[in-house]
């Protein structure tokens, strides 16, 4: 399983030092006076409040951290200050994700000429506004998803031998390339040097030229 967050990972301690400290007074109340039960039920609760507030605390920071850059984002790409907008918008996103900002993010890319990420990060932005109901953001993507599958050159490798290769490995200009997917792989149009290797045999290389469109 993947680490909780940080703030979710306050707000989970909190939460099991809620269920302990609700098991131990129960525990303490069937074995002393009702006063003394209660006042460590008080004690307890005023402990479980600051542990809360605690973890509201430290992930407050961030957020409003996070709005800063996104709004700085924006008057940056505003005033055609592309590559600082999407660094900008990248930092935004890395300390809080939301499909809002990496939509953003997608366009900044886009008007930089990096159609390649752009297009995952479109792709990324709709997988992530369906499932939070944000209808609304999914036509902006589907567009530009369909415009940038038209303008992008695509890459797909065929195996024409059936021998177990495990550790074949094959990359483009560098880039490690999953074997195991018959999706083809997003590039910019132009020339791009393929190599495989793999124990055993000898390295493979070759050049090709895809064309905007071509898969």
């Amino acid at each position: 399983l993947a680490p909780l967050p940080e703030h979710q990972a306050s707000w989970h301690k909190a939460s099991c030092m809620n269920s302990g400290l609700r098991w131990l007074i129960g525990w303490c109340c069937s074995r002393t006076r009702g006063n003394v039960c209660w006042r460590l039920a008080s004690v307890g609760w005023f402990a479980a409040q600051l542990v809360v507030v605690s973890a509201r605390a430290q992930q407050r920071p961030a957020e409003d951290e996070a709005d800063r850059s996104f709004q700085e984002g924006r008057t940056l790409l505003a005033s055609g200050a592309i590559q600082h907008a999407c660094d900008a918008f990248a930092k935004s996103y890395e300390l809080r994700p939301r499909s809002g900002t990496l939509l953003h993010l997608a366009v900044c890319l886009e008007q930089k000429g990096d159609s390649v990420a752009a297009f995952h990060r479109f792709e990324a932005s709709l997988a992530a506004a369906l499932p939070a109901g944000r209808l609304d953001r999914a036509p902006l993507a589907r567009t530009h998803i369909a415009t940038l599958t038209g303008k992008l050159a695509w890459l797909s490798i065929q195996l024409d031998f059936e021998a177990d290769l495990p550790d074949l490995q094959i990359s483009c200009d560098g880039i490690a390339l999953a074997t195991g997917t018959s999706s083809p792989t997003a590039l910019e149009p132009g020339t791009h040097v393929v190599t495989a290797n793999a124990p055993g045999r000898d390295p493979f290389e070759t050049t090709i030229t895809i064309a905007a469109g071509a898969k």
